[in-house]
């Protein structure tokens, strides 16, 4: 078979050292695998709409001026693992807020500090995937323990 009758298809169907004996040295992977460029936009677009999420959230918390600790998203935390996106102060209770967008699901880590966390009456968790809910929460949480119903 000459190489340029090797249809992205059977590339694809390819091993890799099938791919380098016909001088096909460039990896091709299939839509949806971790690697694929599909997957890679999939993912880019989830973190950028979480960033997205974080910012609206920040603002409403500084609009509040509640107390708040907010990991980053930049670069890979130097937290404890499985701290969530957000911890909030809110009139003697901790709030933990953890964005999962795109049916992501949380990680071993994040799901032993949410259990550890629970076990104190004085913390809530919750998992959004959008700032709004996130907020609403937080609006009615505060009028309850405020007394301002």
């Amino acid at each position: 078979m000459k190489r340029s009758e090797v249809t992205e298809e059977m590339k694809r169907l390819m091993s890799e050292a099938d791919r380098q004996a016909l001088g096909l040295s460039q990896s091709v992977t299939a839509p949806g695998h971790p690697l694929s460029h599909d997957s890679q936009r999939k993912r880019d677009y989830v973190t950028r709409k979480e960033e997205q999420e974080h910012t609206t959230l920040i603002n409403q918390l500084n609009m509040w001026e509640l107390f708040y600790v907010h990991s980053r998203m930049d670069k890979a935390t130097r937290n404890q693992k499985g701290i969530p996106d957000f911890v909030i102060g809110l009139l003697g209770l901790m709030i933990c807020i953890e964005f999962k967008l795109g049916g992501r699901k949380l990680t071993v880590d994040q799901e032993e500090w949410r259990r550890k966390a629970l076990e104190n009456s004085r913390v809530r968790y919750y998992v959004y995937d959008n700032a709004g809910d996130a907020i609403r929460m937080l609006s009615e949480t505060r009028s309850l323990l405020s007394g301002n119903t």
